[in-house]
């Protein structure tokens, strides 16, 4: 396992993160570090080799090594610790990496683990050493946007002396020193103190910035921060991160320690990572405490480079989790938080409040008007699907959209037919039908569109649907009539079904064929009454008013075309068509986004032998009827002559 970690961890990346300078390159697979980030020295003597992902000095001023020794020499990590912590940075599991062991003896009790620097960090009090410091006046956090409000709060500190300082404070004779390093000409310029505060009010780390202003005239010295060695490295305000319920609503997280001191100076609460590389600290700690964050909003606020897109991933690892995580940009103007702050505190108040706003209340349309600008952009290039009738397609304001229509009609008046024609002409432009045939077999349904080919073909030496079944056809017609149909039988679909389809083997077969052939068809349903209930205990009405507005949610959520088949109810017969011709009228009528009935023309005020008689012309003059159209006009008629022999229909 340590042979793996060492390999495993990108060593330069880590020194550069570390120390805050980057690398230069001085070899094909060597880099240079000046000053040395254990001496100090800017001779360029530190070397990092990429390709045996080690380092080395030349001076002799430290061991190299792999990255736990550099944890080790650098961070002054006892063993234990240097492998805990580089383990960490992989992700490694140890348990993958066990090996049978025989004969173990398990009776033995395992020594006590070494102590870690976690520990360390428990028992170190650096609260009195932070309180005198934040005594001493400055101006330079004001100058960052900050209230002396904040000042005082955070008691964010300065020293002339720098780190040096600390260093004597907290080094006292004859006591054991809390802190490891001695005395440097080039810690008096680390001034700034950025305390870590507990939830008991204890100070137990903090961190140093460079105070740049001090700097001598060409001085080497480019790190901005310096945190204590010895100590695991802590995140600003992680006490929100180890004790959700400190969030009162939402916690920001941001890089800089600088930009959550900016959030915190305008109300809101924020933890910062001091570096990207704390970013699976961040995410295995809210793994383990995830119920507690349930409630809560996590706000990731990345800087505007290129490091800020582990951040991002960040957000993305959060939202897996099932939590509410947000990702808040800055404008592109400023790097980073504090900036935007610095630049421009006024409008940095209000965008926030602005985000949080919508981040609060997802279903505002303020959060959809970008989905909404993108879906113009796609809808734009639609066009809609033309049913072969032009009165019909002018009713529907150009043919067929996303929507559930549904159409009804007494028994034996042509509405399957009528819809398979549809179905026909939308294949025949080379776009995918899917026809659930829930009564008749595909034989039957192919039938009764290779009869109307035929008729088109030659009305006198045209077929019936029955004569096809029955093999009484004219051959060379029927042979042209299968060669006319083929372009249009290489997108339609027909798919048999029975009593045992419901509305989930439909979705099913819909999402199939999306996933296998990348284009969206159009679905129709032969016919709604016969589809099976979601729930057997559902009584007709509630199955049917289910199947309704899931067929509306199905073509919603795939956004595509649905056609729905209808029976009428046997007391409407005898009448002209309305809403409560349609079995189980409810959800039809409030739900569909169309809806179209089929009836005989002129049945007004006919009793049944003069309907007979209607029904008996051949061809039979059938008037369609538009009761409900969402999008366009609400009531409309067309007139149409039905070849019912032929299965085919002909608009006037």
């Amino acid at each position: 396992m340590i042979e793996t970690i060492k390999q495993k961890v990108n060593l330069l990346q880590y020194i550069e993160q570390a120390t805050g300078q980057k690398g230069k390159r001085v070899g094909q697979t060597t880099y240079g570090f000046a000053p040395c980030p254990m001496c100090n020295d800017g001779n360029n003597h530190f070397r990092v080799n990429t390709s045996g992902n080690y380092y080395n000095s030349f001076n002799g001023c430290c061991k190299g090594g792999s990255i736990i020794d550099f944890l080790m020499e650098y961070e002054h990590l006892e063993k234990n610790s240097a492998i805990a912590k580089a383990k960490e940075l992989t992700g490694i599991e140890e348990h993958s990496y066990q090996k049978n062991q025989i004969s173990k003896d398990t009776s033995k009790e395992s020594p006590p683990p070494t102590v870690s620097e976690q520990t360390m960090v428990n028992k170190t009090d650096f609260t009195d050493i932070i309180v005198k410091f934040s005594s001493n006046r400055t101006d330079y956090y004001k100058k960052r946007g900050l209230s002396d409000k904040i000042i005082t709060q955070y008691k964010l500190g300065y020293s002339e002396q720098g780190f040096n300082h600390a260093i004597q404070l907290a080094n006292k004779p004859n006591q054991k020193p809390l802190l490891q390093e001695k005395i440097n000409p080039k810690f008096s310029y680390y001034r700034y103190f950025l305390p870590v505060w507990d939830q008991d009010g204890k100070c137990r780390y903090f961190i140093t910035r460079l105070d740049e202003d001090s700097l001598p005239l060409g001085a080497t010295t480019t790190y901005k921060t310096h945190n204590p060695k010895g100590y695991d490295v802590r995140l600003f305000n992680d006490r929100y991160l180890y004790n959700p319920f400190l969030i009162e609503k939402a916690v920001f997280i941001v890089e800089g320690i600088f930009d959550a001191l900016s959030l915190e100076e305008i109300g809101q609460q924020a933890l910062a990572l001091n570096s990207v590389m704390n970013t699976k600290r961040v995410l295995d700690t809210i793994k383990v405490n995830v119920d507690k964050f349930k409630d809560k909003v996590l706000i990731v606020s990345p800087d505007n480079d290129q490091a800020g897109q582990k951040l991002i991933e960040l957000a993305a690892e959060i939202k897996s989790l099932g939590l509410l995580c947000e990702v808040y940009p800055i404008p592109d103007q400023y790097k980073d938080i504090n900036e935007f702050l610095i630049n421009d505190r006024s409008f940095f108040n209000r965008h926030v409040e602005q985000f949080l706003h919508k981040a609060f209340n997802k279903d505002l349309v303020a959060n959809y008007l970008e989905q909404y600008a993108k879906e113009l952009i796609e809808n734009r290039d639609k066009t809609a699907l033309q049913t072969g009738f032009n009165d019909l397609d002018e009713i529907l304001g150009g043919g067929l959209y996303t929507g559930l229509y549904v159409l009804g009609a007494i028994s034996s008046l042509g509405k399957t037919t009528y819809v398979l024609q549809i179905a026909d002409h939308i294949a025949l432009q080379g776009y995918d039908v899917l026809f659930f045939s829930l009564e008749m077999s595909k034989f039957e349904v192919v039938s009764k569109s290779l009869s109307r080919e035929t008729f088109l073909l030659d009305s006198n030496k045209a077929s019936s649907t029955r004569e096809i079944m029955n093999g009484e056809f004219d051959q060379n017609t029927l042979v042209q009539a299968v060669e006319s149909y083929t372009a249009t039988a290489n997108h339609l679909s027909i798919i048999e079904g029975g009593f045992d389809t419901d509305i989930l083997k439909i979705q099913q077969k819909v999402e199939q064929h999306i996933r296998l052939h990348g284009t969206k068809p159009v679905v129709i349903v032969d016919y709604l009454q016969i589809l099976n209930p979601i729930d057997i205990r559902m009584t007709d009405k509630q199955s049917n008013d289910k199947n309704v507005t899931e067929l509306k949610k199905l073509s919603r959520d795939m956004d595509i075309p649905i056609i729905a088949i209808s029976s009428f109810n046997r007391e409407n017969y005898n009448t002209t068509v309305s809403f409560k011709a349609f079995k189980e009228t409810g959800a039809i009528e409030y739900t569909a986004d169309v809806v179209i009935g089929l009836q005989l023309k002129g049945i007004e005020g006919k009793d049944e032998k003069e309907i007979n008689e209607l029904k008996a012309k051949s061809p039979r003059n059938i008037e369609l009827v538009v009761l409900k159209n969402r999008n366009g006009q609400a009531y409309s008629k067309s007139d149409y002559k039905f070849y019912s022999k032929f299965n085919y229909f002909e608009s006037l």
